[in-house]
């Protein structure tokens, strides 16, 4: 019978005949068996001529090896790599695998994006070229490879364009199967942004606080429940309390008379303020001081109350 129509490929099977009497021999070369029992079979041959006493070609002599089960887990291989790999690809944040010699061994494309530098030129050099401060990227790897994992770890990124960038580092170590490190795969969340607001916020909050406290009258914060939750420092001075004893203590039992203390905060959330509302301060060593209290609602960004705002003018 004709070799060929055993399998799937009869041009595929033809050519491989052809190889190995043009060259001699043929190495792993695949086809699909077709048995008569209809499950298909891939097998891999070798083969090789043989000739006659006198030197003439006799045909090939081939061994087919099944190696069905083989390929079948070379696809199941290949499809979780591809599964992992796709995980990897979709990260938004830049991942990088670094091995216990602090060497580069695989990025993602979110990384390649974020150095500006090509997965080539990244795999195989060093971790710590691509930070402003070498010393501290090899800190935060030492870290991880000697606690097993690290977070939050902040470290300036030095891309090619030179437009630096704050990274939040996440890490931990992975290990072969026989429980060996391997090195550590960590994810940098680029982190400038939220930074830069949070410079832009503590700006801001400086600022309020040192107006706050640059008035020459006394300021408390008081919650709708009429308890003390900021003052400035002439607040303080004034009353002869630290700040940290008056926040969380009672508004109303500072004054010689609490309940129309008490009556001036619930005014002031009912109408939305007061103006030359006056009370006695009592103050920690007894001394009674005449404030001209003017106060006003403050509410959050969703427009909810959140307490009174009061300037004591001492007069």
């Amino acid at each position: 019978s004709r070799f060929a129509e055993y399998f799937t490929d009869p041009e595929a099977a033809h050519a491989g005949i052809a190889r190995a009497l043009e060259e001699g021999f043929i190495t792993n070369y695949d086809l699909v068996l077709h048995p008569r029992t209809g499950l298909e079979k891939v097998v891999s041959f070798n083969a090789s001529l043989f000739r006659d006493v006198e030197g003439h070609t006799r045909g090939i002599f081939a061994s087919a090896r099944d190696i069905t089960q083989q390929r079948r887990l070379q696809e199941q291989l290949r499809e979780s790599q591809l599964y992992n790999r796709s995980l990897i690809e979709a990260s938004p944040d830049a991942l990088v695998v670094v091995d216990p010699d602090l060497i580069i061994t695989d990025v993602n494309e979110q990384m390649v994006k974020v150095t500006g530098y090509a997965r080539e030129d990244l795999v195989g050099s060093p971790f710590k070229d691509y930070f402003t401060e070498p010393s501290q990227a090899v800190a935060g790897v030492r870290q991880t490879l000697e606690r097993g994992s690290i977070t939050n770890y902040e470290l300036v990124l030095s891309p090619k364009d030179r437009r630096l960038r704050v990274v939040s580092l996440n890490a931990s170590v992975f290990r072969d199967p026989e429980g060996r490190v391997k090195g550590i795969f960590a994810s940098a969340r680029d982190i400038t942004e939220q930074r830069a607001l949070e410079e832009k916020l503590q700006e801001s909050q400086n600022y309020n606080r040192g107006l706050i406290e640059a008035s020459v009258d006394s300021m408390v914060i008081v919650d709708p429940k009429l308890f003390i939750t900021d003052v400035n420092e002439q607040m303080a001075r004034l009353t002869h309390h630290t700040r940290k004893q008056l926040i969380g203590s009672s508004f109303a039992q500072l004054f010689t008379e609490p309940d129309r203390a008490a009556e001036g905060i619930r005014q002031t959330l009912e109408r939305g303020f007061v103006t030359n509302y006056e009370l006695v301060l009592n103050s920690k060593n007894s001394q009674q001081t005449p404030v001209s209290l003017s106060a006003s609602v403050f509410r959050d960004v969703e427009g909810r109350v959140k307490g009174v705002f009061a300037s004591a003018r001492d007069i």
